[in-house]
């Protein structure tokens, strides 16, 4: 309960942060700093005492990122012009992902892009960053491409970046496995990450 209380404090500041960050300036960090941010606590490279290396933090009740069968060694990226209250769906066929906008769902056009990040854990940038939907879209990715085996229930974890530009998660979204693909459904753009 404490560590939940911490997290929710912690969260409502790095929330206000990027609030005032995102006034300042409304565009999403550049590829070249996602890419750097694998490199921080959330996605970390591997350490001897096993925290972080594994794609978890060291808590024990920190979930443990998803990890892509083979790690990408570029991004892979896509872009879809969109127009507002049509269907409209971006797909990433390197990595199988696609993304899907309901009717509806996008109030105004906008170009919509994709971007899984260089690595070996499953995380995705979206843009324009910070844009929200009327309804949630749906994001689904094939289980064939990463280490998940018979989970049914995931989390997609939203992350930021704090005043050190390190990824902080500030939102957990279901996920399920349902007919070999992972599912699910952000109400808004930003960076997630798959999680177990």
């Amino acid at each position: 309960m404490r560590r939940k209380a911490v997290l929710q404090i912690f969260a409502m500041t790095a929330l206000m942060g990027f609030a005032l960050a995102c006034a300042e300036n409304p565009t999403a960090p550049s590829v070249d700093s996602l890419v750097t941010a694998n490199q921080a606590y959330l996605f970390a490279p591997s350490t001897s005492d096993g925290s972080g290396g594994d794609g978890s933090t060291g808590g024990e009740s920190t979930p443990t990122l998803v990890r892509w069968q083979t790690p990408l060694a570029s991004d892979v990226s896509a872009s879809q012009f969109c127009q507002a209250m049509k269907r409209c769906s971006v797909e990433l066929q390197d990595v199988n992902v696609f993304v899907t906008i309901p009717r509806g769902a996008l109030t105004q056009d906008a170009t919509i892009s994709v971007t899984a990040l260089a690595g070996e854990f499953v995380n995705f940038q979206f843009g324009p960053h910070g844009t929200q939907f009327a309804k949630n879209i749906k994001v689904s990715v094939s289980t064939a491409d990463t280490n998940v085996s018979g989970k049914q229930e995931l989390t997609a974890l939203y992350w930021i970046y704090d005043a050190n530009g390190d990824p902080v998660v500030q939102e957990e979204i279901p996920a399920v496995v349902w007919k070999g693909r992972i599912n699910f459904s952000p109400d808004h753009f930003s960076g997630y990450a798959l999680a177990m």
